[in-house]
């Protein structure tokens, strides 16, 4: 039974960083407590002196149980923050050389023969970017053409342009309702980055993890956990990696060290001629034994590699010492109610952000109960179905008596 965790999350590719996210965190957690009889309380988030991780205590208590978890947010959202300061004629000229050599080196080739699903979310702000600057530009244009006849040319000229300057404002107002220049400057950072262009998130990966490999040193807990969500799973593969480096024994100072890919968008970046670093990566993680990697997967949500090989699925045959990634495919309709499922269900951006939300059913899968609860991550990832038979109505837990078998990769 859990009774000190350490959690490390390492954030995707959103500028709201540690207070955006701990509003989610505290808010969750509240309806978390709705659905298991528990009591939770998390304290407010302490920033570290260098700005690269903040924490909070979360103390939860069960009929017979009672858990305490730090958990530790590793931040990038200065970073990405910069990223989007950046000009958007830059930006414009960026994004359309980084889309056509994608197409042309086969990376969007690869990319939809993997997953067709991403693939659309892959072209689609691209392709809304490219519409909302020279959609205006171009009905300007045809509106000047067709107005030279009747009227002045400065005339036609000034319409054209309000029209041009009009139509551009309005499309401009959707860009933050649909994530357009977010989602396109992650973009440019996954191709940046795996060409070595992005010398700060390489050291900032490196100071994650020697944080990891010092904490793990430092014992003292019965499950340490390491999530990454979305983008925050492309880097924590790299980062768990870079911490074998440091320490090849370092997941051996702790019980249990598990990390866990959450709604992964890593194979964009494998899968790209320049990502080698990246299969490199996953290479290295996949034959050790020391801990255990969970690749969380969902078919409804669209912002991730769904029924994905992590290891095969990249071009890497590396045999029987394979031992992880243990490949989980989650339902989201198992979690939630009905009403809900079906007032989210297409609201893409939400469906992705479940992994790391409250269900209001008991599943399987439940983020805070990783989190939060007396079972080990594991646990749950092998009994899965069959770990509600050890939690009464009340939330008393009965851990299982013999450990069930790890499930086929």
């Amino acid at each position: 039974m859990i009774r000190r965790r350490h959690v490390f999350y390492i954030e995707g590719y959103d500028p709201q960083g540690i207070s955006g996210y701990f509003r989610l965190f505290r808010r969750e957690l509240t309806r978390a407590g709705k659905l298991w009889p528990i009591q939770s309380v998390a304290s407010e988030p302490e920033l570290d002196a260098d700005g690269i991780a903040g924490r909070w205590q979360v103390e939860t208590k069960g009929p017979n149980w009672q858990v305490s978890t730090t958990y530790e947010f590793l931040r990038l959202e200065d970073l990405i923050r910069k990223d989007l300061d950046r000009s958007m004629v830059v930006r414009f000229f960026r994004v359309m050389a980084v889309f056509f050599e994608n197409l042309l080196n086969g990376t969007t080739y690869r990319v939809f023969r993997a997953s067709w699903r991403f693939g659309l979310f892959y072209v689609y702000p691209t392709l809304l970017f490219a519409l909302a600057v020279l959609g205006p530009a171009a009905l300007g244009l045809a509106l000047w053409r067709v107005l030279q006849g009747p009227l002045l040319g400065w005339a036609a000229a000034s319409i054209a342009v309000a029209m041009a300057v009009a139509l551009y404002a309005v499309t401009w107002k959707f860009k933050d309702r649909w994530f357009v220049l977010q989602l396109v400057e992650d973009w440019l950072w996954g191709h940046d980055w795996i060409y070595g262009k992005r010398p700060d998130f390489d050291a900032r990966l490196d100071a994650f993890a020697q944080r990891i490999v010092a904490r793990a040193q430092q014992g003292g807990v019965d499950e340490l956990i390491v999530f990454g969500h979305s983008a925050g799973a492309t880097v924590l593969i790299p980062v768990i990696a870079r911490a074998l480096e440091i320490d090849p024994a370092f997941a051996r100072a702790v019980p249990r060290l598990t990390i866990a890919t959450l709604g992964s968008a890593l194979p964009l970046a494998a899968l790209h001629p320049r990502g080698r670093q990246v299969r490199d990566a996953v290479a290295r993680v996949a034959v050790e034994p020391s801990l255990t990697w969970v690749d969380c997967q969902a078919r409804k949500d669209v912002i991730n590699f769904t029924h994905f090989d992590t290891v095969s699925g990249i071009g890497l045959d590396i045999g029987p010492e394979r031992c992880n990634p243990i490949i989980w495919q989650v339902r989201h309709r198992d979690m939630l109610e009905e009403e809900t499922y079906r007032r989210i269900r297409w609201n893409f951006f939400r469906v992705h952000y479940q992994f790391v939300m409250a269900n209001n059913l008991r599943a399987p899968y439940d983020y805070f109960m990783f989190v939060c609860g007396p079972a080990p991550l594991t646990d749950w990832v092998e009994h899965r179905a069959a770990m509600h038979e050890q939690f009464a109505p009340d939330a008393s837990y009965t851990p299982p008596e013999t450990p069930a078998l790890r499930p086929a990769v």
